[in-house]
């Protein structure tokens, strides 16, 4: 799999588009919740990581890919979700963008499992739809398929969005702000506790 996940983020064609909605929630993230110790899954070329860094957050990664960065250095780790290198609660928050669709279905409980060991408050996009040429998504389903799957492995739901909006505020000095409103296209947002 490390293979598969190195050439698709070699290119432009992918990791960027898509880590960019990863992205724009990790910001949403920012702006509200105090920095904590997280964890960022399938954390791709790591842009959520890096944004989550500069705002102060103690960020680790874990993923097939490694990109060499240099705020990470010593915090990304290389390797598959189904067996996550860190003690029970070593995490406040885990953070998962765009990933879990690309867990083969018969392992998502595993992996589900995993991030519930090791953090307490979660949040997740999963995308619901394909993604030719590449066609790395192979766990698509709708958001009652997900929901179902979350509360059974012991997950508390506290918010679970198909095709989510939310509003990113921008300092721009001066006590002034601007908002966006961030929409996607598709997929799902979820924010999870652990029961």
């Amino acid at each position: 799999m490390k293979e598969v996940y190195d050439e698709v983020y070699s290119g432009l064609d992918y990791g960027p588009v898509c880590t960019a909605r990863g992205l724009n929630l990790a910001v949403h993230l920012a702006q509200w919740l105090h920095p904590q110790k997280i964890l960022c899954v399938g954390s791709g070329n790591a842009y959520e990581a890096v944004w989550f860094m500069k705002k102060g957050w103690d960020t680790y990664t874990l993923d097939y890919h490694c990109p060499d960065v240099k705020i990470l250095e010593g915090r990304q780790f290389q390797g598959a979700a189904q067996k996550i290198p860190f003690p029970d609660d070593s995490f406040h928050t885990l953070f998962s963008a765009e990933m879990l669709e690309h867990i083969p279905e018969d392992e998502i409980d595993q992996v589900l499992s995993e991030f519930r060991r090791v953090a307490k408050y979660f949040y997740f996009t999963i995308d619901d739809e394909e993604d030719p040429p590449f066609n790395t998504h192979i766990c698509i389903h709708g958001i009652g398929w997900w929901i179902d799957k979350l509360e059974g492995i012991g997950f508390k739901i506290q918010t679970a969005q198909h095709k989510p909006r939310y509003v990113i505020k921008h300092d721009i000095g001066a006590n002034n702000s601007v908002e966006r409103v961030v929409d996607y296209d598709r997929g799902m947002l979820f924010h999870a506790t652990r029961h």
